[in-house]
């Protein structure tokens, strides 16, 4: 099963947000909203829709299963950890992901100023759903581009014991 509109409600939601370097939680969430503001990034209505009024970065690109770049006052990365190094965030990065959220930073000029969690509830008929294919003899896993940790977690909550995480899109092939 994948993740995202099967398990879960599709619906995420910015949950937490952790700080570093002088930056405040409104700064954090401000910068990455400027590189979400035309993405079509399933966690992009997250960001978006925690911030009041957005500034778009300029010179957006995607970096496929990693994160945006971008410029607004100089060069801006949100991202998964383990594309962006979490530093001394590496434990709040871990207390979201063991919380069934994605975590993603952001980075200001090469220097990281945040964690943000995103996550999205589980369907409420999901962990039904799921023991019923069980005992109707199918063998039930979890797809999902998440962590292993996220995964895990939300995997738990439902009973599923396979999880394939840390997917990543593969490129076409002309």
């Amino acid at each position: 099963m994948d993740k995202t509109g099967t398990l879960t409600a599709n619906r995420p939601a910015v949950i937490d947000v952790a700080t570093i370097n002088g930056a405040t939680r409104e700064q954090v969430l401000d910068l990455a909203a400027a590189l979400e503001a035309r993405s079509e990034h399933p966690l992009a209505a997250a960001i978006l829709a925690a911030v009041d009024d957005v500034t778009p970065a300029s010179d957006v690109e995607a970096v496929t299963g990693a994160g945006l770049t971008g410029r607004r006052e100089g060069t801006l990365r949100l991202g998964r950890p383990g594309w962006l190094d979490p530093g001394p965030l590496a434990g709040d990065v871990a207390r979201m992901q063991q919380a069934g959220a994605t975590a993603v930073l952001v980075e200001d000029d090469g220097q990281v100023i945040g964690a943000i969690a995103v996550r999205d509830e589980l369907r409420p008929e999901a962990a039904e759903v799921v023991a019923q294919l069980r005992r109707d003899g199918y063998h039930v896993a979890m797809l999902t581009g998440d962590n292993q940790a996220t995964a895990a977690a939300l995997a738990r909550d439902v009973g599923i014991d396979a999880v394939h995480a840390e997917l990543r899109p593969k490129p076409r092939r002309d």
